[in-house]
C-alpha cells in the first residue's frame, strides 16, 4: 500500500483499509497505560503503528512538527497556522514540504511499516 503522509495524517481510513493517525491516537488514548488489554495482533501493530509515527514526528524541528501537527492533525486552518509562526506564505510552503518529506523518511525507515508493505509518499 501506498499512502501521502498528508492523509495518512488527515484521514481515517484508505480504500477499506481503516489506517490513519487518527485512528492510531483513538486506540493509544484508549490504550492509555493499559496496552495489555489489546491481545490481537492487529490491535498491537497499530499501537507500534502508532508510537512510530509519534517518534517520526518528534525527530522533525520545532516549526516542521508544529506545523503538520496542528494543520494535518488538528484540522487548523492553514493561514492561521502561518500567521501565529510568522512566516510568509512561501515560507510555510516550503516548511510544509519539507516537513512532509522528513517524516516520510522516517516512517519508510521504520521496519513496522516495511513489514506491513506500508510505503509513504510526501
Amino acid at each position: 500500500m501506498q499512502f501521502k503522509v498528508k492523509d495518512f495524517l488527515t484521514k481515517y481510513g484508505f480504500n477499506g483499509v481503516w489506517l490513519g493517525y487518527q485512528r492510531l491516537d483513538m486506540m493509544n488514548r484508549i490504550a492509555k497505560d493499559h496496552r495489555d488489554v489489546f491481545n490481537d495482533q492487529e490491535s498491537r501493530i497499530l499501537l507500534a503503528l502508532y508510537d512510530e509515527t509519534v517518534a517520526g514526528l518528534d525527530q522533525l524541528p520545532e516549526v516542521e512538527r508544529t506545523i503538520l501537527t496542528r494543520q494535518y492533525i488538528e484540522g487548523e486552518y492553514q493561514p492561521i497556522v502561518r500567521d501565529e509562526l510568522g512566516l510568509k506564505s512561501s515560507a510555510y510552503y516550503r516548511r510544509q514540504i519539507k516537513a512532509r518529506r522528513h517524516l516520510t523518511d522516517a516512517l519508510n525507515e521504520d521496519p513496522t511499516f516495511q513489514r506491513l508493505d506500508v510505503t509513504f509518499t510526501p
